[in-house]
């Protein structure tokens, strides 16, 4: 498990961090939170024919 690095500034640590998070945030959006809230928007605007009558 990784530690903070003796010596180094918290925002150096606060930078490195920074960095390690945002490229797999930016895949998770474009991968799949994206593509669900599109699927989202296209189920809300569809017509309900999925009901039964009566």
């Amino acid at each position: 498990m990784l530690g903070p690095t003796p010596g180094a500034h918290p925002l150096v640590q606060a930078l490195a961090s920074a960095l390690l998070v945002i490229g797999p945030a930016a895949l998770s959006w474009q991968l799949i939170e994206k593509p669900a809230l599109n699927l989202k928007a296209r189920r809300l605007l569809a017509p309900d024919t999925a009901r039964l009558p009566g």
